[in-house]
């Protein structure tokens, strides 16, 4: 290849995902901003509950994960594992989603997105800090797509006008790329990319 490719290894975090660095920062920042009493909520179906279960868990805050009745049962029995109440609603993401957001009005908890909340998404973004640090001179960038929130993260930072983001496929019927669409520039520097998984 002539050039070097390095890979940034975010499945040997504690949740085992990128994640648990946007979970962590945004409860972090809910109890700065309202106090060690808060209390969250999240649909996941899987990853992300996972992730958010272990912040709360080390942050000494009550989470509740909602997850759709299909998702694996490794995943939801890690979730329980870490104390947090796990509630099985609905066959699909968007059926676990609207009862989270339901949850989280009536019991006035704090609801913790994955995608769409600027802590979460700079929590994220911690990883394009230590690709600076560890390799200055980085120009590209590969980021696996999603729901977006890693893209987000890592386009926050210094590398929003020089990175080469290299983009996903997605099913036709869904919308990330548009969504996120904003967020992402590209730039080919002509070298080969830096990997994350």
């Amino acid at each position: 290849m002539g050039t070097p490719v390095y890979l940034k290894a975010e499945n040997l975090l504690p949740s085992a995902a990128y994640k648990f660095r946007g979970a962590t920062n945004k409860i972090k920042t809910l109890i700065e901003t309202s106090g060690t009493e808060v209390r969250i909520i999240t649909a996941s179906s899987g990853n992300h509950g996972m992730a958010c279960a272990l912040a709360a868990s080390r942050l000494g805050i009550p989470a509740t994960v909602v997850v759709p009745v299909p998702t694996p049962q490794i995943k939801k029995d890690y979730i329980r594992s870490l104390g947090a109440n796990l509630l099985e609603i609905g066959e699909t993401y968007d059926d676990s989603f609207l009862a989270a957001c339901e949850l989280a009005e009536t019991e006035k908890m704090f609801y913790v997105h994955p995608v769409s909340d600027r802590y979460t998404v700079a929590g994220q973004g911690t990883i394009t800090l230590e690709l600076l640090e560890q390799i200055p001179d980085l120009d590209q960038v590969i980021v696996p797509i999603g729901g977006g929130g890693l893209i987000t993260g890592i386009s926050f930072r210094r590398f929003r006008s020089i990175l080469c983001l290299q983009a996903g496929r997605e099913p036709v019927d869904t919308g990330t790329l548009r969504l996120h669409g904003r967020c992402m520039r590209t730039k080919d520097r002509g070298a080969v990319p830096l990997s994350l998984y």
